[in-house]
């Protein structure tokens, strides 16, 4: 078969020369050529034949003879095809809206609120006649069009045409989605009713293929149908085709109801034909449709300059063309085969996926769904994008749901701690079960660390319960699933791992990978990650920390019912003031924690998030309520006990995920409570400690294990053995084995803030394994690994101002403000701790612990012990970032056309002195620093500490907020020597200057300093050039600003 699908003429009485010479003239001509090679059977015509309901006409018939006259007989006479082959359809336009009574109009919309009352009235003649007088115009025509045909049987909303074709029966429905149309709220209110296609269908049962016109896209119809009327489609025809939107797609759509192909047409009326926008150029589709074979597509478009119908090689698979294959029954069955996995892996997994939330089993008013409570956090793709030359910008590429599930690349998500990236998976995992029809893609979840004991197949077969053999012998197509791989890791200890996930992706280059991978920093790899070949086969992205949106969102829907939070920006106000004075990582976990807390207790304040973690837990337990499980003998000091004992047993077991099985945890929690002299039921406990969801259960081989629900909580107990283990804590400090227990620590020092041995011993182990590193690259001196010939900033022009400023935010004032004051401060899965860690990883896990535990140390009275560890850190911090660079530089070196066509590493390499100031500013960053920082700065020698250490101090304390911050600016400013140095200041300055929360006097300064940035200090250079130069630097990054406000208020 092969037909030609036009849609929305809009024909007016102005426009029938315009139609004929711009149009049907040209159309004419590519109709003939094409019906030359090959005959055309059909013109289908999915509505809007006329415009405005024929308002340009005397009338409405007058509209659509000028119509049958003008396109129909032009066309079927020019292409000598009979002319009830002209299968036409109702558009919206199509309609006299005023036939029809208002209020009666307002009481049906009201009526059809379900598809009892839909089917009600199809069923009534005299009913539906009275209330839908608008399209009995388009009824009479559409008679008097076919009264001759003896292949059309019209009925009062649809028609159905019958034909054979080369031998094979075509059934074609026009179906009226225009018969509710009415006003400019037309969307969302529309039926078709499941009685008119069920009729149609019955008229064409006995046809080999099915074809439906309709004029308005399945999204547009009413909810209470929209499922419904889809289904019934896509289980009845093989070829649907849509009009209305002026586009042209073409797509296959497959549920467990079946497979159809579905195709848009574009418009072809006078007023779209100086349209450039190739989408939406007039223009037609050819259809070659073979039977149980393969349909193409092929789109034609209207050329402006040639006045004629040309191939749109901008659409399609290939020069203008798609291909499908036509539905069939083996199709079909391979369809259903994994639609019952996806129904087996749903009725399992969305329930399952809910036990991984905080709120789940925890005395809460927020919703314990996660579809109900999750919020998407901000997924980025870091970018160069050249200015000029060697002029860049760094931009982030943003990824939504839907952009990460539809990718062909295989996808990292990397992210810190506690960052949400489990519960992300889960979320992609039920993107894809709940919308198979449209990814066509089997999700199947792994953990990292399950692939060294199995073979990725075998653990595909478990997951999707499907056997071995079948994967193997290729049964199950392979090609169809999604691996969503957590925690990837890349110690030596998991080489093998890598590598056999590395043959996995070379021998299953079509099987796409989602994988998450944890780094120690916002928007960095870690180390060990670096050079890995792995690397090669994913697109590296970044999950951003909650942004003060992200956050409000959360809390609407934490407060769902709860109005009077969620509508007061106090309460956000006081969430945002909080994470941004503790400097509390804005993750999912820890916002989540803080609003239950809240919710509990309004006025709560925590000092560090390790003693927010302790008011979570105490509250989860209802520390004082008489109604917990042996509440007056079972206190909640003894059920702290227990979990610090049960995370010990946990951790010297030393098992995957830190897990027990249920039965060796009831066991333990027996011989605990006998060992204590304690008389309660060890089963009535495990089940305490699992309905609060302190712990989660997960099935592996038909076995049942129990883990802490967060990593959190198993390190905060574990740090409570510290001191009632006296073993466990000598085994600590032993060595250097507190380095795999920095969490551990964190929470203890967040928790008793006055350790000044333990943390002076912390400090003075990292100087001594700094110490070798220390000494090779003061000698070269640390500004040299950073420094480059040619800076950004001594190439920036007015012209390319506007290509280096920060992307503008469609944000209003007041977000962009409690956003700016996030920035400046900063899984469910459980890690086995290492049985040792490479020199790299220790040096790194040095300064991170020591920069936390100096963070929680406020209560340390010791003179000069606050300025002299800061020393140690950011010295420390400082010779790692250019060990990093070191690296960097060694991977660059070996192959460097791999490493420049990865736009990240490029990013990192220039920027890694601006990336190191700010992850040490997430690590460490807390105003109770600000004094120590005030007697740094200002000692006499602070001139003599490299100048990226002199960087890193001066803007830690502006990003602190402190009171000094210009006169800090200015000094640096003042004696500089490296050149990197400059660009690194012109992109913390230019990333001040652009917030909306700062003041006139401010606002100034930044600008003054952007200018001086900009020209040249060269004693040789032309001060009145210089000064041309920066007044118009200026000029430029004051009107870039002035459209950001114009943009946030509009």
């Amino acid at each position: 078969m092969r037909a030609i699908h036009l849609s929305d003429f809009h024909i007016s009485k102005e426009n029938l020369s315009e139609l004929k010479n711009y149009i049907l003239n040209p159309l004419i001509n590519d109709l003939k050529d094409l019906h030359s090679q090959k005959e055309i059977d059909f013109i289908f015509f999915t509505g809007d034949l006329i415009d405005k309901g024929g308002a340009s006409f005397g009338s409405i018939p007058e509209a659509f003879k000028a119509f049958e006259v003008e396109v129909i007989d032009y066309i079927t006479s020019e292409l000598s095809i009979p002319k009830e082959r002209f299968i036409i359809n109702p558009g919206n336009h199509d309609i006299l809206r005023t036939a029809d009574d208002s209020i009666q109009e307002l009481g049906l919309k009201s009526y059809f609120k379900d598809l009892n009352a839909i089917n009600d009235f199809m069923k009534n003649k005299e009913q539906y006649s009275n209330s839908t007088k608008r399209i009995h115009a388009y009824n009479k025509f559409e008679e008097e069009l076919y009264k001759n045909s003896l292949n059309t049987n019209i009925n009062y909303f649809e028609t159905v045409h019958k034909y054979t074709i080369g031998g094979c029966k075509i059934g074609i429905a026009s179906l009226n989605s225009s018969w509710r149309c009415y006003d400019n709220e037309d969307s969302g209110n529309l039926l078709i009713s499941e009685k008119q296609i069920m009729d149609s269908v019955g008229m064409i049962e006995d046809c080999d293929v099915k074809v439906a016109l309709i004029h308005h896209p399945i999204k547009d119809l009413s909810t209470v149908e929209q499922k419904l009327i889809k289904s019934r489609l896509n289980s009845s025809f093989d070829l649907l085709l849509f009009g209305h939107v002026h586009n042209t797609d073409t797509y296959q759509f497959s549920d467990m109801t079946g497979t159809s192909i579905n195709s848009v047409s574009p418009s072809a009326w006078t007023e779209n034909r100086y349209n450039t926008d190739y989408e939406y150029l007039n223009g037609y589709v050819l259809i070659d449709y073979e039977y149980a074979n393969c349909c193409t597509f092929t789109y034609r478009c209207y050329s402006n300059i040639k006045n004629a119908f040309i191939t749109n090689t901008q659409l399609g698979m290939e020069e203008g063309k798609s291909f499908f294959s036509c539905p069939n029954k083996t199709a079909l069955e391979s369809f259903k085969k994994k639609e019952k996995i996806i129904q087996r892996l749903d009725a399992v997994y969305t329930e399952t996926v809910n036990e991984h939330l905080l709120t789940y089993n925890t005395d809460t008013i927020a919703p314990k769904k996660l579809n109900d409570l999750f919020v998407m956090p901000k997924i980025v793709q870091k970018n160069e994008d050249f200015v000029e030359e060697d002029v860049s910008k760094v931009s982030d590429k943003n990824f939504s749901m839907q952009d990460i599930c539809k990718s062909k690349e295989n996808i990292m998500l990397v992210g810190v701690k506690e960052a949400g990236k489990t519960i992300l998976l889960d979320k992609i995992m039920i993107e894809y079960l709940n919308n198979f029809s449209f990814y066509e893609k089997i999700p199947v979840y792994l953990d990292f660390e399950e692939i060294n004991g199995s073979s990725i197949d075998t653990l595909i077969a478990r997951f999707t319960t499907t056997s071995i053999r079948e994967i193997r012998d290729e049964t199950f197509n392979i090609n169809d699933i999604v691996l969503l791989i957590d925690n990837i890791q890349f110690e030596n200890k998991h080489s093998s791992s890598l590598n056999k996930l590395t043959r996995f992706i070379l021998n299953n280059s079509n099987v796409r990978i989602i994988t998450t991978c944890t780094s120690n920093g916002e928007g960095e790899l870690p180390l060990s990650a670096i050079g890995n070949s792995i690397l090669e086969h994913f697109c590296i992205t970044y999950i951003k920390q909650f942004n003060t949106k992200d956050i409000q969102t959360l809390m609407s829907k934490w407060f769902i019912d709860r109005s009077e939070v969620t509508s007061k920006k106090e309460h956000l106000d006081k969430v945002i003031s909080t994470f941004n004075a503790l400097n509390i990582p804005r993750t999912p976990l820890a916002v989540s924690m803080f609003l239950w807390i809240i919710e509990k207790q309004e006025n709560y304040s925590p000092v560090n998030n390790a003693q927010m973690l302790e008011n979570f837990l105490e509250r989860l337990f209802s520390k004082s309520d008489t109604y917990e499980v042996y509440s007056a003998d079972f206190t909640y000091k003894n059920k702290e006990s227990l979990l610090t004992d049960i995370a010990f047993e946990m951790y010297s077991n030393k098992k995957i995920r830190y897990r027990l099985s249920y039965g060796e945890l009831r066991d333990y929690i027996e011989q605990n409570l006998k060992e204590k002299m304690f008389d309660f039921d060890a089963d009535i406990i495990l089940t305490h400690f699992l309905n609060k969801g302190i712990f989660t259960c997960e099935m592996e081989e038909s076995i049942k294990y129990v883990r802490f629900k967060f990593s959190c909580f198993f390190q905060f107990y574990l740090m409570k053995s510290i001191d009632c283990n006296q073993e466990f804590k000598d085994y600590i400090l032993t060595d250097r084995n507190y380095l795999n227990f920095i969490d551990e620590l964190d929470y203890y020092t967040g928790l008793k803030m006055n350790q000044l041995e333990l943390v002076e011993k912390i400090v003075n182990n990292m100087n001594e394994d700094y110490k070798d590193l220390k000494k090779k690259v003061t000698h070269l001196g640390i500004d040299t690994f950073f420094e480059t010939k040619h800076t950004i900033v001594s190439k920036l022009t007015t012209e390319k101002v506007e290509g280096i400023t920060l992307e503008l935010k469609k944000n209003d004032d007041y977000y962009e403000t409690k956003d700016r004051e996030l920035e400046n401060h900063t899984s469910r899965n459980i890690e086995v701790k290492p049985d040792s860690l490479n020199p790299v990883q220790q040096l790194e896990r040095n300064w991170v612990l020591a920069a936390k535990m100096l963070k929680n140390s406020e209560e340390i009275r010791k003179k000069d012990f606050k300025v002299n560890a800061l020393n140690d850190i950011v010295l420390c911090a400082t010779l790692f970032a250019t060990l990093y660079k070191v690296f960097l530089t060694k991977q660059r070196n070996e192959n460097k056309e791999q490493y420049m066509s990865d736009e990240q590493n490029v990013v990192v390499y220039k920027l890694l002195p601006l990336i190191h100031q700010v992850i040490l500013t997430q690590t460490i960053g807390t105003g109770k620093l600000l004094v120590a920082l005030e007697n740094i700065i200002e000692n006499e020698q602070f001139h003599n500490k490299s100048e990226l250490e002199q960087f890193t101090y001066v803007f830690l304390y502006a990003d602190l907020k402190g009171k000094n911050k210009f006169s800090y600016i200015d000094q640096l400013l003042s004696r500089h020597k490296m050149s990197y140095l400059k660009d690194m200041v012109f992109f913390k300055v230019l990333e001040y200057y652009n917030r909306f929360d700062i003041s006139t006097n401010e606002e100034t300064k930044f600008k003054n300093y952007i200018g001086d940035l900009t020209v040249s200090k060269n004693p040789s250079s032309n001060p009145k050039i210089n000064q041309k130069k920066k007044a118009s630097i200026i000029t430029k990054v004051e009107k870039e600003k002035i459209k950001q406000k114009l943009l946030v208020t509009t």
